[in-house]
């Protein structure tokens, strides 16, 4: 064979891989499935408020609970977990309000103490 047909051949074989190659990128992509086999629609940012200048607090829910976090421009912090079980999804003051009425209550015990 001259060098011609088999340079058509190998660019045709790569263009085939390559193109193999995005359309499994593509599917992988569109299902969205990650490590642990469940969907990435298992978390869901319900709000994020800002506090100050790069700091904000947002409420994430994640499966059947409610992440309340501390947010900085260097640092994600949990403040405080809250199991939602099948009840109807929180909005972000009745969530950071149980959220201070159980640190509160941990106050007053150790001030009583």
């Amino acid at each position: 064979m001259d060098t011609t047909a088999l340079l058509v051949k190998m660019i045709s074989a790569l263009a085939v891989v390559t193109g193999l190659l995005f359309l499994l990128l593509y599917f992988l992509k569109k299902t969205q499935i990650n490590r642990t086999g469940h969907g990435i629609n298992d978390i869901k940012v319900l709000s994020v408020q800002p506090i100050m200048h790069k700091r904000h607090l947002g409420l994430v829910k994640v499966r059947d609970k409610l992440l309340i976090l501390g947010m900085t421009e260097n640092n994600i912090t949990l403040l405080d977990t809250i199991k939602t079980g099948e009840e109807e999804e929180e909005d972000f003051t009745t969530a950071l309000a149980a959220a201070r009425e159980k640190s509160a209550g941990k106050g007053d015990r150790l001030a009583g103490e």
